[in-house]
């Protein structure tokens, strides 16, 4: 328990050195912070210069898909932020676009109603996002 909260502070701070080494003696990055409900990938995809840090914890383990306890993936909270750099990253990596949120919506929809970043849309619909998403008032992006 004190390993995993150690490890996220490592990532806020982007200390990928020490993120390293805890992942190559078998940290499992694909984990809950029990304060904050993120795990490790979504906190990096927040991060304003945490690219680095989001390819050091997919090269040891991390699953691009996988969900913080509200139901979001990195690039759900990359696009709510406007980061530019992490949503590219993320999708360079091979994240789906398409991957749904607890209340099955889409990073583009996160990005054309909550972030509101025609830029972080354009990216989106480049690496093919599909269209159509619809939340629970019938609104869609």
């Amino acid at each position: 328990q004190a390993n995993l909260k150690k490890f996220m502070e490592y990532v806020q701070m982007l200390n990928s050195e020490k993120v390293c080494r805890l992942l190559e003696k078998g940290l499992d990055p694909n984990f809950h912070d029990p304060d904050t409900g993120e795990c490790p990938l979504t906190a990096a995809a927040q991060l304003e210069l945490g690219s680095e840090m989001i390819k050091a914890l997919r090269n040891g383990g991390a699953h691009l898909d996988f969900r913080t306890r509200e139901g979001m993936t990195a690039l759900h909270k990359a696009v709510r932020c406007r980061n530019h750099a992490a949503l590219m990253t993320l999708l360079d990596l091979g994240a789906s676009p398409d991957y749904k949120d607890s209340r099955g919506l889409t990073p583009l929809y996160h990005s054309a109603m909550v972030g509101g970043d025609p830029y972080c849309c354009e990216l989106l619909l480049h690496d093919h996002a599909r269209l159509g998403c619809v939340d629970e008032n019938g609104w869609q992006e």
